[in-house]
């Protein structure tokens, strides 16, 4: 009985721990805006560089890029590559190309 009520304690105590150290532990969310992206083919991937610098890619070979926050975008599709839909795992432009 001893052993039980001891264990049945440890476990409870362990619980409380871990919803207590959760509980101190902010959540950071991203904020999300809606933006005009210049094109009507769907996107499937988006790589920011920086907070100015950000590269979407999807669908039909369509890319798309802004470099100035959101503000403005410039879609286009890479050229012979229209049956393509791709996915950006990683990107690296130059900074003389952006």
């Amino acid at each position: 009985m001893f052993k039980r009520s001891l264990t049945a304690l440890l476990i409870s105590e362990f619980a409380c721990a871990i919803v207590s150290a959760q509980e101190l532990t902010p959540i950071h969310q991203p904020t999300l805006t809606p933006q005009n992206s210049g094109t009507t083919s769907g996107l499937i991937s988006v790589w920011p560089v920086n907070p100015q610098v950000v590269w979407a890619c999807g669908r039909n070979g369509t890319f798309t890029v802004t470099t100035d926050g959101g503000q403005t975008w410039t879609a286009s599709v890479v050229p012979g590559d229209k049956s393509c839909n791709f996915a950006m795992y990683r990107l690296s432009v130059p900074a003389s190309r952006i």
